[in-house]
């Protein structure tokens, strides 16, 4: 059985086969560690940033006491839905008719 030893990105520190964090600094070194550490940075990233115009604009009407508003929201939504819908069974049916 050969012995693999992996490189840490953080330190440049040689680790033996079977570790899962360097010796050194404990930065993750497999990968499915290294991914699961990307996820949590960029969902933490999408947790602090702040929120754009269109996204407060967005959420304002969503719940806006005018019923006309409101209302005006939930119908272009659902056109979209509908659409976005009628789309993919298209592109469905596109890529089915082929195989």
């Amino acid at each position: 059985m050969a012995i693999t030893e992996r490189k840490c990105s953080n330190c440049k520190t040689w680790n033996n086969n079977g570790e899962k964090h360097c010796k050194s600094c404990g930065a993750p070194i497999t990968a499915d560690l290294i991914i699961k550490a990307g996820h949590e940075e960029r969902s933490l990233q999408r947790q602090l940033r702040p929120n754009t115009t269109f996204e407060n604009f967005v959420k304002r009407v969503k719940v806006s006491p005018n019923p006309l508003v409101r209302g005006t929201y939930f119908l272009v939504y659902g056109v979209w839905m509908a659409y976005l819908g009628i789309l993919a069974f298209f592109l469905w049916l596109i890529a089915w008719m082929p195989g």
